[in-house]
C-alpha cells in the first residue's frame, strides 16, 4: 500500500539463517533437516547482509532473501533423505498382523524423526512424546497412506496417537 501510494516500501522475507541465534536456533533438527531437503539453504551472515544491501537497491516491493540448492529435489522431503537415515518402504504387505503392523509402523516414524534405529521407537509412547510437530504428523499419515493404499482421515495420527493404537486401527480398516 505504501510502495502504490509513492511511498517508501520494502518487505524482506526471509530465508533460514545459519546463525547460532533468533528463530533459526529454535528449530528442531528434524525441521532444519526438512527446509533442508526441500531446497532452502542457510544464509551466513555475510551472504544475509549482501541480500539486505541488494535489496535496498531494488525496484520491488517485497523480495525473498533466501539461498537455494539447485541440486535439491523438488520431491517432498522425507524424513529418510538423509545419510545414514532409513529410506521410505518401497511397499507394504497385502495383509499385515498387527505385531508386524507395528514393526512397519516403527520404521516409518523412525524415518520420519531421522532416527537410524527403529527399536527407539516405543510402541506406548504418544506421537508428541516420540518428537512430532504437525508436519511430521502429516508426513507420517501422508506415507501411511501412500504405502497401505488406505483411505485415511488427516487426524489419524491425533486420533491414534501412538504407535500400537495406530496399529490397531490400521489393521481394522484393512478388515473392512
Amino acid at each position: 500500500r505504501r510502495r502504490a501510494a509513492g511511498r517508501p516500501a520494502l518487505s524482506l522475507a526471509w530465508g533460514l539463517w545459519e546463525l547460532g541465534t533468533g528463530l533459526g536456533d529454535r528449530i528442531s533438527a528434524t525441521a532444519k533437516r526438512r527446509i533442508r531437503a526441500s531446497g532452502v539453504e542457510g544464509l551466513t551472515a555475510e551472504q544475509g547482509l549482501a541480500l539486505f544491501d541488494a535489496a535496498l537497491g531494488s525496484a520491488e516491493p517485497v523480495l525473498v532473501p533466501v539461498r537455494f540448492d539447485p541440486s535439491a529435489s523438488l520431491a517432498p522431503p522425507t524424513g529418510g533423505s538423509g545419510a545414514g537415515l532409513p529410506a521410505a518402504r518401497a511397499s507394504w504387505p497385502a495383509n499385515p498382523a498387527e505385531p508386524e503392523l507395528r514393526e512397519l509402523l516403527r520404521a516409518e516414524v523412525a524415518a520420519v524423526l531421522g532416527h537410524p534405529d527403529a527399536a527407539v521407537i516405543a510402541d506406548d509412547r504418544p506421537f508428541p512424546e516420540l518428537g512430532f510437530d504437525s508436519l511430521t504428523v502429516i508426513e507420517l499419515r501422508t506415507r501411511i497412506t501412500g504405502l497401505s493404499g488406505l483411505d485415511l482421515p488427516a487426524t489419524v495420527v491425533f486420533d491414534r496417537p501412538t504407535v500400537a493404537d495406530l496399529a490397531r486401527y490400521l489393521r481394522e480398516q484393512a478388515d473392512r
